[in-house]
């Protein structure tokens, strides 16, 4: 039996293009989200919608975080995946009754700051990632394509739009629009 990867390490990971660290933390942090988004529904998005939203203040925590700050990944996630949603919440008041007309691109993402350490350890979501992971690892590779997957790890690796593009001698309509679909996907998968 392997022993669980702690979040920082799982972080590093990612950023070097692990995908299945990068599954594994969404795993894990999936029912951090699930109870934020309850916390704000009712505030002018479905849940649906703040999940999507807290998914994304994830990306954004993964591609952020300097464990040099001395602040735990868990609580720099937490805060980012709020004002993620605390965002949406927002920007859907002011919009109450306009349909969007495109979908928000990743790169607007709010800033980041740093915050005091504090762990939470939960025995039962310990349980129930383990059991979750292999699952999500295969739903990523099932439902992403060779092209998404690529764009996903360099995106968590830090590439902005336009390096993204270069290196894949794409447009970078073509990354924001393969990353609009990387959301929708996942977020699907999580229902």
């Amino acid at each position: 039996m392997s022993e669980r990867r702690d979040d920082e390490t799982l972080v590093a990971c990612a950023k070097r293009a692990d995908e299945a660290a990068l599954v594994e933390l969404f795993v894990r942090f999936e029912p951090l989200v699930r109870r934020r988004a309850a916390h704000f529904s009712g505030e002018g998005l479905e849940q649906e919608d703040l999940r999507q939203e807290g998914m994304l203040g994830l990306l954004s925590a993964v591609r952020n975080f300097d464990d040099g700050k001395g602040a735990s990944f868990r609580t720099f996630a937490g805060l980012c995946i709020d004002r993620r949603m605390r965002t949406a919440v927002r920007t859907a008041s002011r919009q109450k009754r306009a349909p969007r007309k495109a979908p928000v691109s990743l790169e607007e993402m709010p800033p980041t700051q740093e915050i005091a350490d504090s762990r939470e350890v939960d025995p039962e979501n310990l349980v129930i990632e383990k059991e979750s992971l292999e699952t999500a690892k295969q739903l990523v590779s099932r439902h992403l394509s060779a092209f998404e997957r690529t764009v996903l790890e360099l995106y968590i690796s830090g590439c902005d739009y336009r390096e993204m593009a270069r290196q894949l001698g794409k447009s970078r309509k073509s990354v924001d629009n393969a990353l609009y679909r990387i959301r929708r996907k996942l977020n699907r998968q999580q229902s």
